[in-house]
């Protein structure tokens, strides 16, 4: 039994050690203020900063490890229960501590030869010190430059940092906390002036050159927060990129380059100036490459995965109304979206709509969903602006390219030897499914094989040891059975396997349109 037990850990730590890869370590420290600085007594308290730090901390923990320095308002907490005790205060003290705790951990898995990222978030107010330095802030004080590069940046070690912010100097936009049925026009906010040049300017950020950043920011310099997704704009359409919405290239990973393009398009057409939302991108100088995700590393995530053609603008929304993702990507583009796994998603356009579950799947195929006309309301001019014109340009690979271009920003690979999938049928969804399910009863053939195997030898070598014929017997029908059901197991496992890598995506064509300047590309890879 022993021997046995032996052989099924041998083989099945083989298996393992074959299908395991080697992931990032994911830190992160998520921060949503409400509150206005007490210097600025005209800015009103924010709805949403806590939702923004909870859904960032959402995304973060299924990564890594995650700290959340927020105090959730009532609405919050009853959504999200289980952080109440987890939830720490937005204060600098606070904030400090976790770094250095986090700086430890970092420098061992650095000196362990691991890849390991960091991720710091802000959303809430910005306000003006006495001393004329913009700050982000906190419960006890702010984050200023001097601040973030003194005392933030420099106790953490040369590893990838990423910076995304979103800073208002005054309060939401658009909607209220309460009943959606109570929806207020838009009020005008100005955001903090040098809000966004204080995080961006090249001749600070230049004394880190792992560190990158995605920070708010637009021509009238204004922020906004929309009750109908209970969230920051810019920061549920950086969440939207960063689930993989901005995925131009269909390589499962998500690049500033990306994100800013995907932000643009989703605003650009947008005519209400009080609705318009923009990001300002700068990519770590060491590696402009650096992914922000790696869709692969989240954990927990059931991928949405088709082809968007029909659907124009939509979004995902969860079981508990909580608005997830927002895309557009236009005639014939294909999307990988991977969100949180739960009881039940709704897929929504202007005017259909289709449920479906997640919780026993790990791909929902777009074409396997069957869709319902849906009724929309209105509710006031600013409201309508979203609702409208938000996310009506497609984000495409043409768009990204010249969005990229005219910035003059590095564009993300896509030579056909490295570019997933674009115009892909949703055929190849089915067929990597069944890929899946048949590698996996390959792999448990193999290890019923093994078994068998081992259980088959063993017999025969006690076999030729006895010199008892009854029990001689019994040794040569355990020889027979076993042995045939390990070849049997293996013929199955060869099969199997060689069905599933059959099945599993090759490489497909290029296709272009020149006449309409679109460029579609459609390339299925081996992983």
């Amino acid at each position: 039994m022993n021997r046995a037990l032996h052989a099924i850990l041998t083989v099945c730590t083989c298996l393992w050690a074959t299908n395991a890869h080697a992931q990032r370590s994911v830190y992160a420290v998520t921060i949503g203020n409400n509150e206005a600085p007490h210097s600025e007594s005209d800015l009103k308290t924010l709805r949403f900063a806590d939702d923004d730090a909870v859904r960032y901390h959402e995304l973060f923990s299924s990564m890594g490890q995650s700290t959340l320095l927020s105090v959730l308002d009532q609405r919050t907490q009853k959504r999200y229960p289980e952080l109440v005790a987890r939830s720490q205060l937005p204060t600098m003290d606070n904030l400090l501590r976790v770094l250095d705790s986090y700086g430890a951990e970092l420098k061992k898995e650095v000196a362990a030869g691991k890849t390991v990222a960091m991720f710091i978030t802000f959303s809430g107010h910005s306000g003006l010190g006495v001393d004329g330095q913009r700050y982000l802030a906190l419960a006890d004080g702010g984050i200023t430059r001097d601040v973030l590069l003194d005392q933030i940046l420099r106790r953490l070690p040369s590893i990838p940092v990423h910076l995304i912010v979103d800073a208002c100097h005054a309060g939401a936009v658009v909607g209220i906390r309460g009943g959606f049925d109570e929806e207020v026009e838009g009020r005008r906010v100005r955001l903090a002036s040098a809000a966004h040049d204080a995080w961006l300017q090249q001749a600070h950020l230049a004394r880190f050159p792992n560190v990158g950043a995605l920070v708010a920011s637009n021509a009238t310099q204004e922020a906004h927060e929309w009750s109908r997704i209970e969230s920051g704009v810019f920061t549920h359409q950086i969440l939207s990129a960063l689930r993989g919405a901005a995925d131009v290239n269909a390589d499962g990973r998500i690049e500033y380059s990306e994100v800013q393009a995907f932000v643009s398009a989703a605003n650009s057409g947008v005519m209400d100036p009080r609705a318009v939302a923009q990001v300002v991108g700068h990519p770590p100088a060491v590696d402009r490459r650096t992914p922000l995700i790696i869709l692969d590393e989240l954990q927990g995530a059931v991928r949405i995965e088709g082809s968007a053609e029909n659907l124009s603008h939509f979004y995902l929304e969860n079981d508990g109304g909580l608005r997830v993702v927002d895309a557009h990507h236009g005639q014939n583009g294909w999307i990988s979206l991977a969100v949180p796994r739960g009881p039940r998603y709704y897929l929504r356009t202007d005017d259909h709509e289709a449920g479906f579950a997640t919780e026993d799947t790990p791909v929902v195929a777009l074409r396997s969903l069957h869709f319902k006309p849906r009724v929309i309301a209105s509710r006031g001019s600013t409201d309508e602006a979203y609702r409208t014109q938000l996310f009506e340009t497609p984000f495409s690979v043409a768009y990204y390219r010249g969005f990229v271009d005219s910035r003059g920003l590095l564009p993300v690979e896509t030579p056909a030897a490295h570019t997933a999938q674009m115009l892909r049928t949703d055929e190849v969804t089915d067929d990597k499914s069944m890929a899946i399910v048949l590698l996996a009863g390959a792999s448990a053939a193999l290890v019923t094989a093994g078994v068998t195997g081992y259980l088959a030898l063993d017999a025969k070598q006690e076999f030729d040891a006895t010199d008892r014929q009854a029990r001689a017997r019994e040794l040569a029908d355990d020889y027979k059975r076993f042995g045939y059901a390990s070849l049997a197991s293996g013929l199955l496992a060869v099969a199997a396997g060689a069905a599933g890598w059959a099945l599993w995506p090759g490489t497909a064509s290029v296709a272009t349109d020149a006449s309409s300047a679109r460029e579609m590309l459609q390339v299925r890879g081996r992983f």
